[in-house]
């Protein structure tokens, strides 16, 4: 009922705009356990003529009912991984039954802030990372199974969720939030996404059996796994969640990065298509 509520109060202040000048992705797959698979979404500003200022986002997926395999599944945030303002931080997640194929991810919307109080999304890369979601079974996904993430883009018939994304205008005030289209033009799996096969055993990187270890000295974060790295990507995030760097590390033994970073601590996590290793390191 509450999802229900703050959808209405959406619509209620909005009207549908005119162009689609922003792109939604889902990013970063990868299964963490035998269990658990975790994934990323974006939202870019495709028009950097004029601020995106970010009032309400949902999300709204279908998924694969081939990874459940008998067990139950449960979906919800992954904290710390969203670069939008505290107060947009999406904080709820959870399961809808739909059809034999498919069940739906509903991914709530936060209260409308403030217009001049309001996330400005990014102009470059993939733009700004808005959640981290997760889908835990209560049994290992069936072996080969893939969850085919994708947008549902329509809340006609229930139990349909849509994905939904609104901005502010650009005049204050008032304060007018307007509803962007979503069309699988600007919606779509990104390029990072990976449909992976689930629980293969073969092919799926090193890190789930090889130890890996993370030191610094001099501002650079030196990583070394003795199996050698494949597929893996890098992230240094400081202790709010706040995203310092993201990068695909080269397959080889040992990398070497140099981190832009005022000195403290931070938290480095290195994941490829297996699992993930996390680590806590002080750069200088």
């Amino acid at each position: 009922m509450g999802l229900l509520f703050i959808q209405a109060r959406a619509q209620e202040f909005s009207s549908p705009k005119a162009i689609i000048d922003c792109q939604y992705t889902i990013e970063n797959d990868v299964q963490v356990s035998p269990y658990e698979l975790q994934f990323d979404l974006y939202l870019k500003d495709t028009d950097p003529s004029q601020p995106f200022n970010l009032s309400l986002i949902q999300g709204g997926f279908f998924v694969s009912t081939s990874i459940i395999g008998g067990g139950t599944v449960i979906c919800d945030v992954v904290p710390g991984f969203s670069d939008l303002l505290e107060k947009q931080h999406p904080d709820t997640a959870t399961y809808g039954a739909f059809d034999a194929t498919r069940f739906i991810l509903k991914m709530a919307c936060r209260r409308m802030p403030r217009c001049d109080s309001t996330t400005i999304i990014s102009t470059t890369d993939m733009g700004t990372r808005v959640v981290r979601l997760k889908i835990v079974n209560t049994v290992p996904f069936p072996a080969n199974s893939q969850a085919d993430i994708t947008f549902c883009h329509t809340t006609s018939p229930p139990p349909y969720y849509a994905a939904r994304v609104y901005q502010y205008d650009n005049t204050y005030p008032p304060c007018v939030s307007t509803e962007v289209p979503l069309t699988d033009v600007n919606s779509f799996q990104g390029s990072t996404y990976k449909n992976l096969h689930m629980n293969t055993g073969t092919g799926t990187g090193n890190l789930s059996s090889s130890p890996v270890i993370i030191f610094t000295k001099d501002k650079t974060v030196s990583i070394k796994c003795a199996d050698g790295f494949h597929n893996t990507l890098l992230t240094i995030t400081n202790l709010v969640g706040q995203t310092i760097l993201t990068q695909k590390l080269v397959d080889q033994k040992s990398n070497e990065i140099r981190v832009d970073a005022v000195k403290g601590y931070y938290i480095v996590k290195v994941r490829d298509d297996a699992a993930i290793k996390i680590s806590k390191v002080f750069i200088d």
